[in-house]
């Protein structure tokens, strides 16, 4: 298990080594859970690595779980 303290330093650990799994909080510095996802979502390498969210919710999260589902990047 590795850790990262913020989106950017996640995105660099998932190019220098693609994990199986990726935990991951939206409220994070620097770089966000959404832009981290987005980010995913665009790299054919790391498109289908399955992501758990976790998080503190804020006011742009949905508040349903049908409108979280649809604020996400589709997978390819």
């Amino acid at each position: 298990m590795r850790e990262a303290a913020n989106g950017r330093e996640a995105l660099e650990a998932v190019h220098a080594d693609a994990p199986k799994l990726i935990v991951l909080d939206l409220m994070m510095p620097e770089v966000d859970g959404f832009e981290v996802m987005e980010a995913l979502a665009a790299s054919r390498a790391h498109c289908d690595i399955p992501v758990i969210v976790v998080t503190a919710r804020d006011t742009r999260m949905p508040s349903t779980p049908a409108s979280f589902a649809s604020a996400l990047p589709s997978s390819r």
